[in-house]
């Protein structure tokens, strides 16, 4: 598919780094017609740089408000006059207990990874639906299956993201919009270094995944009409695992990282 993303408009959140920055470089690669939409302007110019100007777009955005949500896909269809692909992307994170992690906290993690993904599929949806078509792919994470003890709260809006996903997937059907939902392990990012809260212990696993491989997924999910990629070596196992025995794979998760 070497012509695939030519000229596709591409919507990015989160794309100041990490799985977004990948996504932008890799899809821009391939001439897709890009927007960066990001909370950290410097960095998307930074990145910008080294993108072709007359197929870059950088929004600064708040997923979490969404007025700037739709602003940033105005300027979208006013700047490329459609938008085909939108990769939801931006997330934050926290870890710690559900009885003791600070409430603020998990409202503001909500407004980013549940609010502001909805935000941004309401905001394409009616232009995809007028143009014929297009795709929508939601970031998640294998927490999105399996509430880690670790990460209950964050995991609960992954959970959220994924019913939200297949439910529109089926929807989405009849206006010809895919949708597909990507559940990675741990990516090999600063995410986890810019946790909303944390307690506990941190994780000893030395490796995850690289984001380009999580943006590859990403473009597969598109190119094939795929609507789950799950990714990580231990976790399509423990995805299948936990479908089958959900109390054997708690006990599994005890032994292994309590």
């Amino acid at each position: 598919m070497a012509d695939f993303w030519k000229d596709k408009v591409v919507i990015v959140t989160g794309a100041s780094s990490g799985v977004g920055r990948s996504c932008v470089e890799e899809m821009s690669a391939r001439r897709a017609k890009v927007v960066l939409a990001a909370r950290r302007l410097e960095r998307m110019q930074e990145i910008g740089e080294t993108l072709p100007r007359e197929s870059t777009l950088i929004v600064q955005t708040d997923v979490g408000k969404q007025g700037q949500v739709e602003a940033m896909v105005r300027r979208t269809v006013e700047h490329f006059g459609r938008v085909d692909v939108l990769v939801n992307n931006a997330a934050v994170g926290m870890g710690g207990n559900v009885i003791t992690c600070p409430l603020d906290k998990y409202e503001e993690l909500m407004q980013i990874n549940v609010f502001g993904a909805l935000y941004c599929m309401r905001a394409v949806y009616p232009h995809m639906k007028a143009q014929g078509g297009g795709a929508i792919v939601n970031v998640s994470s294998i927490a999105g299956f399996k509430g880690f003890y670790t990460c209950g709260l964050y995991a609960s809006s992954k959970h959220a993201l994924n019913g939200m996903s297949e439910s529109l997937g089926e929807t989405a059907r009849k206006d010809n919009i895919h949708v597909a939902l990507i559940c990675p392990g741990k990516i090999e990012t600063e995410f986890d270094q810019k946790l909303l809260y944390f307690e506990g212990k941190r994780s000893t696993e030395n490796s995850g995944i690289e984001p380009v491989e999580v943006c590859r997924a990403i473009m597969r999910a598109v190119e094939k009409k795929k609507c789950l990629i799950v990714l990580g070596k231990k976790c399509m196992p423990l995805y299948l695992l936990n479908r089958l025995s959900p109390e054997l794979t708690n006990f599994l998760i005890r032994k292994l990282y309590a």
